[in-house]
Formats: C-alpha cells, sequence, structure tokens
C-alpha cells in the first residue's frame, strides 16, 4: 500500500470504522485499452485455434461421442487457463471463447444422442451449465453459465408448455440469491454472478413468456397451455416474489411488520403484485430495482429501471388488446400507487407521531 493508503487506513481505524492490519496491495494490471487488446487477442487467437479444428476435423463434428469428448475436453483446458492464468486478460478471454466453442459441441452430441427431444436436452444442458458454474472459477463465465442455464430450463418448460411459471420461479430464486448476498459473505462472488446471470435472463424474458402464455388473459380461456389457471398462477408467483422481498427489507431495517407503516408498504407491494395480472413483467422488474435499491448496488438497481421501461414499452404497444384499454390499465394503476403512497405517509406520520413525547 502507498503512504495515502496507509494514512487513510490509520485514520478510518481511529474512527473505529475498520480494524486489523491493512490489506494486501492491489496487483497493478495496467491500462485498460492494454487489457481490452489482450482481451480481443484472446478471442482472435480462439477463433482461428476454433476455425481450423472445425476445417481440418470435421468428423468430430459428425459423431456424437467425439463431439462430446471435444466439448468436455475443451471445457477442462478453459477451467485450467482461469485456475492458472485467472490474472490474464488474454487467457480468461481465450478461456472464455474455447468454452463457449466446447458447450456447442456438448449440444451437438446431446441433440445427435437424444434424438432432437427438445426438453431433454435442453435439461441435460441446464445441468452441464451447473457443473461449469461451480467448475470454472471466473466471474464473467459464472454468469453466462447462470443465464445459459436458466434459458435451457426456460427451454424446458416451453417444451412442456409451462412457460407462464418460469419468469416467477426465476423471481424467487433471484430474492433468494440477492437475499444471501451480505448473510453468505464467503459465499459472495458466487452468488452475485448467479444472481446477475438469473436476474438479467427473468426481466427481458418476463414479459415475452407472459406474452406466450397471455397471462393477462385478454382471450380468457383461450389462453396457452394445458390449463389456463396456470396464467394466474405463473403471474402470482412474480408477485408473490416482490412481497417476500418487500418483507424482508422491512424486517432488516426493524420496522414491525403489523406497524401502520409496514402494512402500507406491503398493501403497495400488493398492489403492484396484483397489477402485474394485467401488466406482465411488472413485479419482477420492480423486484429487481428494490433489491438493487436495499442493497446498494448500482448496477442492479439499473437493470432494474432498464427492465421496467422494457416491460412496459413491451406491454404497451403489444396488440393483444386496444391501446385504450391497456391505457386505462395503466392510469388506473397509477392513480391506485398515487392513492397508495398517500395513505402510506399519512400512517407513517401518525405512527411517528404517537411515539413523540405526551402521545403515547
Amino acid at each position: 500500500m502507498s503512504s495515502a493508503d496507509i494514512e487513510l487506513w490509520q485514520q478510518l481505524q481511529e474512527a473505529g470504522l475498520v480494524r486489523g492490519t491493512e490489506p494486501p496491495a492491489r496487483e497493478d494490471r495496467g491500462y485498460w485499452y492494454i487489457r481490452l487488446m489482450q482481451g480481443v487477442g484472446g478471442w482472435i487467437g480462439a477463433l482461428f485455434l476454433l476455425g481450423f479444428v472445425s476445417i481440418t476435423l470435421t468428423f468430430v463434428i459428425h459423431s456424437a461421442l467425439l463431439s462430446g469428448l471435444a466439448g468436455l475436453a475443451a471445457c477442462t483446458v478453459a477451467a485450467l487457463l482461469y485456475r492458472h492464468q485467472g490474472r490474464s486478460d488474454f487467457f480468461c478471454q481465450f478461456a472464455l471463447a474455447l468454452s463457449l466453442a466446447g458447450q456447442g459441441l456438448v449440444l451437438v452430441a446431446l441433440f445427435e444422442q437424444l434424438d432432437h427431444q427438445v426438453a431433454a436436452i435442453a435439461l441435460g444442458m441446464a445441468l452441464f451449465q451447473l457443473l461449469l458454474f461451480a467448475g470454472l472459477d471466473n466471474f464473467t463465465h459464472r454468469v453466462w453459465s447462470a443465464g445459459a442455464g436458466s434459458i435451457a430450463l426456460m427451454t424446458a418448460f416451453l417444451e412442456w408448455r409451462w412457460q407462464a411459471y418460469v419468469p416467477g420461479l426465476l423471481a424467487l430464486a433471484c430474492a433468494w440469491i440477492w437475499q444471501q448476498e451480505f448473510r453468505l459473505v464467503h459465499r459472495g462472488a458466487l452468488l452475485r454472478a448467479g444472481g446477475y446471470g438469473l436476474s438479467l435472463v427473468m426481466v427481458f424474458s418476463a414479459p415475452l413468456l407472459s406474452w406466450l402464455s397471455l397471462a393477462w388473459y385478454w382471450h380468457g380461456a383461450e389462453a396457452a397451455g394445458p390449463w389456463p389457471g396456470h396464467a394466474w398462477l405463473g403471474a402470482a408467483l412474480s408477485g408473490a416474489a416482490l412481497l417476500w422481498t418487500s418483507h424482508y427489507f422491512l424486517q432488516r431495517e426493524g420496522v414491525p411488520c403489523r406497524s401502520p407503516a409496514a402494512l402500507a408498504l406491503l398493501a403497495l407491494a400488493a398492489l403492484l403484485a396484483g397489477a402485474n395480472l394485467k401488466i406482465p413483467g411488472l413485479a419482477p422488474a420492480l423486484m429487481v430495482l428494490l433489491l438493487g435499491f436495499g442493497q446498494g448496488n448500482r448496477l442492479l438497481a439499473g437493470l432494474g429501471v432498464a427492465a421496467l421501461l422494457w416491460g412496459l414499452a413491451f406491454y404497451y404497444y403489444t396488440l393483444e388488446a386496444s391501446l385504450l384499454e391497456k391505457s386505462a390499465y395503466m392510469a388506473a394503476t397509477g392513480l391506485a400507487l398515487l392513492l397508495g403512497r398517500l395513505a402510506a405517509r399519512r400512517l407513517a406520520g401518525l405512527a411517528a407521531t404517537d411515539k413523540e413525547p405526551g402521545h403515547g
């Protein structure tokens, strides 16, 4: 550490904000543009190598056994590069490209071996991504594995016509992961990688999946799926995740759940969860925004804002109903939220007044 860093650490110790010895100095990894070019060089090198293999060893692609073995070998080499050359941007990007190629070969092998059975192939890829998530020690690759694994599971649910449940299940998984971020500190990087991967897939796929299952139920019994109630139950799962997240932050801040302020906030969350039945994607986006704000994670909060804008735009411009009808739903929801906010502020003010001396 530099002298300025040591002085800052001593000031923090005197203020009682830190304790113990100074942390080790971080390794200087050079300028960002040099690291960027090293990463690009890794991708170019990997693509040339893979191009050579695909041209000269075409028989590998036509054999399920050889494709699978080659894919596993590529992923194993990527894992070794991450373990032994994890600080090199060149080798990290080379390993990522190599791993993606290996995953493609494994997918080809599954297609050949399982005779194009989509659900079984998707489940196989989801399990493979889970193994990669646990075995390859790299944050970017783990984000990819979490996202790719959730997409594979989504594909299986689509094949079974249970797609209405995917946003809600992903929302519940994201809520649990981000709530454990500061409880399981030793697993923080692992949880964040999984949380980012699942959150990205959830917020941008929720409106589309809800549209496929007609979750806002414009056409009643014509909703896609073996049973029309799947659309309602799937949307209710997303609303439950939003309520669970709201309850978690109330508990974390020490607000009694039966206090007027807490009840008012939970009522607002329930109102938004109900609006998710007609405006699909609303609850997952708001949940991510709430998690980002509550956890002090600007990236996650920004993702929630982007997801909210995307979900509302997708909802407004799909042609399942007239713009007038959808505008009426949005206006009614906005009015109810304004009234709920006024009621929550008033209840919170009354609760604070009751705690003052002379009012109890």
